[in-house]
Parts: structure tokens; sequence; C-alpha cells
């Protein structure tokens, strides 16, 4: 689209990827024409110029696939009843007083024309994303609690593990094994334990972001650094959870340890 696509030259629109795949999957788009019905009246037929790639629209709700197209303000076959206001995007350079260089700009066109809502692109989309953020917060925090609990269970489901080989730990003391040998031997078992779960849960748990694809945009739904931390905050407190009670158990009495039992 360019200054010449006026009210009495060639209709003229761009089309989204999607709007060429649905239409014709031959790929084959420039130079093909599109028209809308609207009411049951038709517009006139417009000439395909270009092919733009997909967006997301109206904060990220619609689906990235809708099939979309661009046509020139001064072309519109079905104007609005009422004058909307226009949104201006603009890449300054920089130390450029941006506020100052629109106004000037658009008052050289028409002085009479107001301008307001100058702001940021990333303000802008802070407030236009409050709701979605929101819920991300709220989520991440969530899911941080939700590691925490599992964290917290299982550091108790292991040192109570360790503790009833108590007896067990101090016999082996009892027939020469040294303390060190003791520790090792605890958290090997225990961490074999603990590779099967991990392995175990990482699989369902990437099966199940598998399912969320659809409802993302610009995330992957299975991030391999987000399962490895997750991974190894639990070994680091299955690990703990398994140190402290055996390094405890060695270093007591054998013989008070078997008396008690």
């Amino acid at each position: 689209l360019d200054a010449g696509d006026r009210a009495g030259s060639l209709p003229v629109v761009v089309v989204s990827e999607e709007l060429v795949r649905q239409a014709w999957p031959d790929g084959e788009a420039i130079g093909r024409r599109v028209r809308r019905l609207r009411a049951g009246v038709a517009g006139p037929w417009m000439t395909v110029v270009g092919v733009v790639a997909d967006v997301k629209e109206d904060r990220f709700g619609f689906r990235i696939d809708r099939p979309v197209w661009y046509v020139p303000y001064a072309q519109e076959a079905f104007p609005l009843p009422v004058a909307m206001p226009l949104s201006l995007v603009v890449r300054p350079a920089p130390g450029v007083a941006v506020a100052a260089a629109l106004r000037q700009a658009i008052h050289g066109v028409d002085f009479e024309q107001p301008v307001a809502a100058i702001m940021p692109m990333r303000e802008y989309l802070a407030d236009v994303l409050v709701g979605e953020r929101f819920g991300a917060g709220l989520m991440g925090t969530l899911a941080s609690l939700g590691l925490l609990l599992a964290a917290l269970g299982l550091y108790g489901l292991m040192a109570y593990a360790v503790g009833q080989r108590g007896r067990e730990l101090a016999l082996r003391l009892a027939l020469g094994a040294r303390p060190a040998d003791l520790l090792w031997l605890v958290i090997a078992d225990s961490m074999v334990v603990v590779a099967a779960g991990l392995a175990v849960g990482g699989a369902g748990g990437w099966a199940l972001a598998r399912l969320l694809a659809s409802t993302l945009y610009g995330v992957r739904p299975a991030d391999p650094a987000t399962f490895a931390a997750v991974a190894v905050v639990l070994a680091a407190t299955a690990l703990l959870a398994c140190a402290l009670p055996a390094r405890r158990a060695a270093r007591l009495a054998p013989q008070s340890v078997l008396k008690e039992g």
C-alpha cells in the first residue's frame, strides 16, 4: 500500500498468510481479487498486491491463524458511521524528541488535527496486557507454591525412609563399615528412586505441556530450561533429605542404636 492508493484508483488489498492458505492453496495470491460482502451489499473487487505474516490481535485474544486483510483508508468501501481515532506507530532515531516531532509533522498536514495519548510501546503494552500479566503472575505464584510443597513432601518422605534404616546402618557400622561408606550407600539407593520419579514425572509433564500448545503464543509449551530447573530443585531437596538423616545415623554408636531397636 502506498500514497497512490486513493479513492479513484484501483482498489488494492494486502492479505495475511493464513488468508492465502485458506483462499488459494497453491500459494499464488499476488494479482488475485477478493471483495467484501456486508448486509447483502457487495464491495468492489480488490486486487491483492502483497502478503504479510499472521499476527495476534485484540490483546492476543484471537487465534494467530485468523485470516486478515488490510486496505487503504481512502479506499474503504464500507466506512464507519463515526470517525474512529487512528494510531500511529513510530520508531524514532536515538535522541529524537518524539512527542514534539510527531505533533510538528501532523500539524504540518492538518493544523487542527488533535494529537493525544503519546506513549512508549512498552507503556502501552503494560496497560493493554495488565489482565494477562496478572493471570501469569498468579499462575506463576501457584506453580512456585506447588514446587515448594512438592519439595517439602519429598524431603519428609526421604528423611522418613532413611530414618527407618537406622538399625541397618548401625549393623553395618558394627560389622566394620565406615561412616562415609554408609552415607554414600544411602544417597545412592535413595537417588535411584528419585531419578525414576523425576523421569516419570518429567515425561508426564512434557506430555501435558504439549496439550497447552494451542493456547500459547510466543512461548514454547515444553521449555527444557524450566524442566531442568525443577528437576535440579527436587533432586537437591532429595539429596539433602537423604544426606542429613544418614549422616546423623552414621555418627551414632552402633550399640545404642541396636539396643534401642
